[in-house]
């Protein structure tokens, strides 16, 4: 039995602590296009620290951001943060398999989506922000411009046009433009869309090419809230016909008004 204990004792002296979460890199597009990007150090508790990146409009200054885990549709848990103390403070999701969204909310709950990109772990430590406070608000909706933000999984960042063409007939179609042509080879590609679920003012659609693999396909989600709106538009690929070798980028789009025009042909 004695020397059980001591086994025992012995063991336990030497279980590691365990690792403490890891610091994570986060690149983000808005409707503007201006660069956010940041860190989020873990801090004490349920806390973390918001460090911007170089080059990055926000945040200007570290941000103590608090941990407030929420239950998505599906019933899993998915880690949050709070940034601010206000009624309102806007609220950064990870929803898993490196995204992150940053909401705006309204009274407690999320109203609409204001930035989006990825994130990936970093051992290095993250640059600081430049000292030089700008008055800039990336997450301001009077300051949208009616078109999208895009960013691919490894950094890359563009504009693009998002238009969908509604048909009496429900023979919906979008339309993407890329006026650079930065991103694809053609400067307009017409895809098919097809509407998946409705919840509330939530509206999520399927997208894919005309043609096979040359086009874009990925899911987009619309959301509504107090006469704005965004879009967020996920690529599971950017099609052969795009300049770019990653294939997995986010759009995000911001609008002040929210018209449908039915189209015939």
């Amino acid at each position: 039995m004695i020397v059980l204990a001591a086994t025992l004792l012995a063991m336990q002296a030497v279980t590691p602590a365990p690792s403490p979460p890891p610091t994570l890199a986060c690149h983000l597009a808005s409707p503007v296009n201006e660069v956010i990007a940041f860190a989020i150090v873990p801090s004490e508790g349920e806390t973390a620290i918001l460090v911007g990146l170089a080059g990055s409009v926000w945040p200007r200054r570290e941000i103590m951001v608090t941990k407030r885990p929420i239950v998505a549709q599906s019933g899993r848990t998915i880690e949050a943060y709070d940034i601010g103390t206000g009624t309102n403070p806007q609220r950064i999701i990870l929803p898993g398999t490196g995204h992150i969204i940053i909401y705006l909310t309204e009274g407690g709950e999320l109203a609409l989506p204001a930035a989006a990109g990825y994130c990936d772990e970093t051992n290095a430590p993250p640059a600081q922000p430049v000292s030089t406070e700008r008055p800039v608000n990336p997450f301001d909706p009077n300051r949208w411009p009616d078109d999208c933000g895009f960013i691919t999984r490894d950094g890359i960042r563009g504009r693009m046009t998002y238009d969908i063409m509604l048909h009496p007939r429900g023979r919906n179609n979008l339309r993407i433009g890329d006026p650079s042509n930065s991103i694809w080879t053609a400067q307009e590609m017409r895809l098919q869309l097809q509407f998946i679920s409705r919840v509330g003012s939530h509206i999520s659609g399927q997208f894919r090419g005309l043609l096979n693999g040359s086009e874009p396909s990925g899911i987009e989600s619309f959301f509504s809230f107090g006469g704005r709106a965004t879009k967020l538009i996920e690529f599971s690929t950017l099609g052969t016909q795009s300049r770019l070798t990653e294939q997995n980028a986010i759009a995000i789009c911001g609008y002040s008004g929210i018209i449908a025009r039915a189209t015939q042909e």
